[in-house]
């Protein structure tokens, strides 16, 4: 009979190289988001422009906030997909 050690070997190798795929596979989501937004934000003021909008840019600072948080979420996200606590195919 086969032992599981090669089987736990290849979940150690190949893990690494599953969180980078989640990794990136979150951030392309956001990406994609934020790109949907300021398409469709361009478009509408294009079709229909709002006078006297008075629209104030995020700052680096919260956007910087925002980033570290979103990778503490995903950061957990991975940590209890490893501890069992959800399947890690609903990541």
């Amino acid at each position: 009979m086969d032992s599981p050690a090669p089987l736990n070997q290849l979940d150690q190798t190949l893990n690494p190289v599953a969180k980078l795929a989640y990794q990136g596979l979150q951030q392309g989501k956001t990406l994609f988001a934020l790109t949907h937004k300021s398409i469709s934000s361009r478009f509408m003021n294009f079709v229909a422009p709002k006078r006297n909008e008075n629209v104030q840019s995020v700052s680096p600072e919260i956007l910087n906030k925002f980033r570290l948080r979103r990778d503490k979420l995903l950061e957990t996200d991975w940590q209890e997909a490893e501890k069992g606590i959800y399947p890690k195919n609903l990541l």
